[in-house]
């Protein structure tokens, strides 16, 4: 199958500053190997995702989508997020990742806490729509929990995406697929030593 990224060719040059040039060929190719071993029903779920975007969608907003998409990229772009050693604009970019709006429905959320707890109305519990928060494998909601004879109480329920499961997993499959670019890029790398990973 031919899996060529489902965004712009160049993106890593529109949306990584100047002063990581030397970065962009790698993570190009890291992409590349990514998408080539993913399953092509997810494949094809992440291309569809990258057309119903408008047309007028900028490299950073289709880049954040196919990094949604992957919890592996997603995790390790929040935590680069808070790497100091970072250029301030690289890291403002990637903490977009920590604060995306919600896109599972309550619908979902409640079906699975059911499967997993129970009817909610049996125990005292009601979600309180919007979710708060999705991140990289689960998404927050907040519920109201009453018990007879005590005052009604507050929290939040984390719960996991759907299929997330299977996705780490292929995720993290393809991190042995990467294991031999890392030989490859002390080329595009200064200063990159490949070891063990």
């Amino acid at each position: 199958m031919n899996c060529e990224l489902p965004v712009d060719e160049n993106i890593f040059d529109r949306v990584l500053p100047e002063v990581y040039a030397h970065y962009r060929e790698p993570l190009q190719e890291a992409v590349r190997i990514f998408l080539r071993g993913l399953p092509a029903q997810r494949l094809e779920i992440i291309a569809g995702e990258q057309a119903s975007l408008p047309a007028a969608a900028t490299p950073l907003e289709r880049l954040i989508l196919l990094v949604r998409s992957c919890p592996v990229w997603h995790k390790l772009g929040q935590t680069l997020a808070r790497d100091s050693n970072l250029s301030a604009r690289l890291r403002w970019r990637l903490q977009g990742l920590e604060s995306l709006s919600p896109t599972i429905p309550i619908e979902t959320v409640e079906s699975v806490l059911t499967r997993e707890l129970g009817p909610l109305h049996r125990l005292g519990v009601r979600l309180v729509p919007p979710a708060l928060a999705e991140g990289s494998v689960a998404v927050v909601v907040p519920f109201h929990f009453t018990r007879p004879k005590s005052e009604p109480a507050g929290g939040v329920f984390k719960v996991l995406k759907p299929g997330i499961e299977r996705r780490l997993e292929e995720d993290l499959n393809m991190l042995e697929r990467w294991r031999w670019a890392l030989k490859e890029w002390p080329l595009f790398l200064p200063g990159f030593r490949s070891g063990n990973p």
